[in-house]
């Protein structure tokens, strides 16, 4: 359990059976802070708070891809969840194991590039790049 001020803002640092959580308590009074803390070792006592280790933008392309498929797979249509499932394999081929966190719009640009000169992909796919990387950004 540990109280660090960032700044103006003070976080948090604490294990809980032996997995790290850390986070911004988003708040600059001391008590406030206290008050959170305490609520969070709680809910992470009762398994309700995810360690950092298992935020969802540390997860590499294929297991995000594998939670958000599942998560959808129970309020889609079966043959939504398999047309999804098939427009996602340009992204698993394409980043694979790479972390959410680490791509960024100059890495799925030589992506983008071979859908602009239609080098072996759909039209579909190439759309479907383009909306996912560079509306985003």
């Amino acid at each position: 359990m540990a109280l660090r001020k960032r700044g103006k803002t003070w976080h948090t640092h604490f294990f809980v059976d032996g997995q790290r959580f850390r986070q911004s308590l988003e708040t600059a009074d001391w008590r406030e802070a206290q008050a959170k803390e305490k609520e969070l070792i709680a809910q992470a006592s009762q398994g309700k708070l995810a360690p950092a280790s298992q935020q969802f933008s540390r997860l590499n392309m294929n297991e995000a891809l594998a939670r958000y498929l599942a998560d959808r797979s129970t309020r889609v249509a079966r043959r939504s969840h398999r047309s999804e499932s098939d427009h996602a394999k340009p992204l698993r081929e394409f980043f694979g194991k790479v972390p959410l966190n680490r791509i960024t719009a100059e890495a799925s640009n030589p992506k983008l590039h071979s859908c602009e000169k239609g080098e072996g992909h759909f039209q579909h796919n190439c759309e479907t790049w383009r909306q996912a990387f560079c509306v985003g950004f």
